[in-house]
């Protein structure tokens, strides 16, 4: 410890003035969190001193070993450490953090080897494009450093006073449009006072040159993609493959893992400055759109026209793709029979796959070959793609079969959307433009531009694709790592290794420090995560992140250990929805797919629970990824807590012709499955009703 034994004491405490006591504890802070590093992550007891003068120094320190014995994470006191080991400091009360867009990419907890890697990779590569922009980012490359990104019991969250540096350092920046594809509404929560306080006002003309490079980096960031495809096609991350042919030990297939991280870090950072171009387009639109006013529901609902049916969105294709798979088993009545009455998924499958469809057998193949590397909660390392775990298609494949061979559910809603243009045809009937001739030089630009922001949603569908068709190559090698971690006595189940950390597990497979300690520890990480997978909170927290019931350790009765229980609370409803004036507004959001629908409402806050779908329905959810797309075949509708004018929900809602409403917070608690709803996507509302009367169609 000699090298940082004298580690503060600012220029004023030098001086022998007094230093003020938040310096004087973030120093403090810094110390410890340094000395915990040279620890290898331990909690460390240290002891420290402040001298005369006011420089702070660091007497002793140790490590806490106790943290990491079996006793101690087996007693609620240990659980609750552990519920919190990963999370990251909170350094300023003014900090906001939120769960829009992350919360849809990735909803639920990680794990630490996703936290460990994805969750890095996310946050370096936003640092870099920001870092572009302006923003004094790198020296936070540290350990704990969560710059962009933040981290609670497990849960990742976007850091929206640090994302603001784009609006306080560029000329081109504006914090409506940042809002907007985050969040798909102007956050509030956070001022532009507040971020010019937390980043900084950069000059006129570096504003302008910062500018200049963040367009630079998107115009190059089609390249650095086209550079992924090519890497992807090269055979270079085969790493199982390689692993296979030259009978490699766990040890061997970890290091080459290690070996071309630096492309799975790549991989994220580049998909990250790719995407940015949709979100930079579409807020010049809405700019347009919204000349100098409000960014209002009749804005939202003329961008969403604009955007409407955008070519190449390969990932809203996946719906259609599995549909067509169903209808071909319905061809014959035998093979839908057949198809639905196996006993369990995994025969239905089976059956699926013998021959006995018929030719469906062949189109699902077709479908894995295409969308087979996408998942539900992709990121997440522990969830394999449908390619290597099909059977979780089978049950939105058998639903979807239901629904297309009967009739019944054809009347089962009322749909007023009318045929319309989209895109550059649409320019003439849009409601937000200016009459006159600054109307025709809006609309003149608009041609312009439209075009380039159509292509610009497809290349950031498609960009993800590619970045999680790498991410599967390191799925895929984990999994290699695991089996070969169990035959070889290392560990005796292989899904502890998403419960280790990058670096833990290294030091598991050498062999390296006390792996009984670190086994055990994944263990008891392993049973904590179904907890964290029920712990809620809030789309906005300012100040220190934090659940809307706080974690709460209680020992069962009769039981030799403890378990968690997590408090739920209900959020607070919107005021709307308490008001005598219309007590059947059941939520408000952003408009971000046009039409009006009647149906009924399907509350699913997991995938599980999206089985309950039906034809006709509307689907109320937290958010949607890539693996609720399979169900849109069957929806008339869709309603989510989060999202924005470019999710993944909202883009497939347009492509499939459906209403869609995002940004609409605690809608999950206010509407019951079964509930008659009307939802209007060009409002942005939804309702309940009492009944409605089907006109004989």
């Amino acid at each position: 410890l000699s090298s940082i034994i004298a580690v503060g004491g600012s220029e004023q405490s030098r001086n022998g003035q007094r230093t003020d006591l938040a310096s004087i504890i973030s120093e403090l802070g810094v110390a410890l969190d340094t000395v915990e590093w040279i620890m290898g992550g331990r909690p460390v007891d240290c002891e420290f001193s402040f001298a005369r003068g006011g420089a702070l120094y660091m007497l002793q320190a140790r490590p806490v070993t106790t943290y990491h014995s079996a006793a101690y994470l087996d007693d609620p006191q240990g659980q609750l450490y552990l519920s919190s080991e990963f999370d990251s400091p909170t350094t300023s009360l003014r900090e906001v953090h939120t769960t829009y867009n992350i919360g849809e990419m990735f909803p639920g907890p990680a794990t630490p080897l996703s936290l460990s890697t994805f969750g890095r990779a996310l946050d370096l590569g936003l640092q870099s494009m920001f870092t572009i922009s302006g923003g004094n980012m790198w020296p936070a490359l540290q350990r704990h450093a969560h710059k962009m990104t933040g981290c609670k019991n497990n849960h990742l969250f976007m850091n929206l006073t640090s994302l603001g540096v784009q609006h306080t350092q560029m000329a081109i920046g504006d914090k409506r449009g940042s809002d907007m594809s985050l969040a798909g509404r102007v956050v509030h929560e956070v001022t532009p006072d507040e971020l010019e306080a937390h980043n900084g006002r950069a000059s006129y003309l570096q504003s302008v040159v910062n500018s200049v490079a963040f367009l630079d980096m998107l115009y190059t960031s089609r390249q650095r993609m086209a550079s992924l495809v090519t890497l992807l096609e090269s055979g270079e991350l085969d790493m199982v493959d390689r692993a296979k042919k030259a009978d490699s030990r766990a040890a061997d297939v970890y290091h080459d893992i290690c070996q071309h991280l630096e492309y799975f870090f790549s991989a994220w950072r580049d998909t990250i400055h790719y995407s940015a171009q949709s979100g930079v387009w579409s807020t010049v639109i809405m700019k347009i759109l919204a000349r100098d006013g409000e960014w209002d529901a009749i804005v939202f609902r003329d961008m969403a026209v604009l955007l409407a049916n955008c070519e190449d969105v390969r990932s809203a294709e996946v719906g259609p793709d599995l549909a067509r798979v169903a209808e071909k088993i319905l061809e014959d009545n035998a093979v839908a029979h057949g198809f639905l009455e196996a006993e369990s998924d995994e025969d239905a499958l089976r059956w699926l796959l013998d021959g006995n469809g018929r030719g469906a057998g062949e189109l699902f193949l077709g479908f894995l070959k295409d969308h087979g590397h996408r998942a539900v909660r992709e990121a997440e390392l522990m969830e394999k793609p449908w390619h290597m775990d099909p059977v979780t298609l089978i049950p939105a494949l058998r639903a979807i079969v239901v629904a297309s061979g009967r009739t019944v559910g054809e009347g089962a809603r009322k749909k007023n959307v009318q045929t319309m243009d989209y895109g550059t045809r649409a320019i003439g009937t849009l409601k937000s433009l200016s009459p006159g001739y600054r109307g025709t030089l809006e609309r003149a630009m608009l041609a312009l531009l439209v075009p380039i922001a159509r292509r610009a949603v497809g290349q950031r569908e498609a960009g993800k694709s590619v970045a999680v068709q790498i991410h599967n190559r390191f799925k895929e090698a984990y999994v290699h790592l695991s089996g070969l971690m169990v035959s070889e006595g290392i560990i005796e189940e292989g899904e502890l290794i998403y419960f280790l950390t990058q670096y833990e597990l290294g030091r598991v497979v050498h062999g390296r420090g006390n792996i009984v300690d670190l086994v055990h520890r994944a263990t008891r990480r392993r049973v904590l995560f179904s907890q964290l997978q029920n712990v809620e909170f809030g789309c906005i927290s300012k100040g220190p992140i934090e659940p809307l019931a706080p974690l709460v350790v209680q020992t069962t009765s009769g039981s030799p250990t403890s378990s968690l229980a997590v408090a739920r609370v209900t959020p607070r409803e919107i005021t709307d929805a308490n008001s005598p004036e219309d007590v059947h507004l059941l939520g408000c959001g952003t408009p971000v797919s046009t039409g009006r629908v009647i149906g009924r409402a399907v509350v699913a806050r997991s995938l599980e629970e999206a089985d309950a779908i039906e034809q006709g329905d509307i689907l109320v959810a937290p958010c949607t990824d890539v693996g609720w797309t399979v169900f849109f075949p069957l929806l008339a509708g869709v309603v989510t807590e989060l999202g924005g004018l470019l999710a993944h929900g909202a883009v497939c809602a347009r492509e499939h012709g459906i209403p869609c409403v995002v940004a609409c917070p605690g809608v999950c608690q206010r509407v019951t499955t079964g509930d008659l709803v009307v939802l209007d996507g060009s409002a942005g509302t939804l309702r309940r009703i009492a009944h409605y009367d089907y006109p004989n169609e």
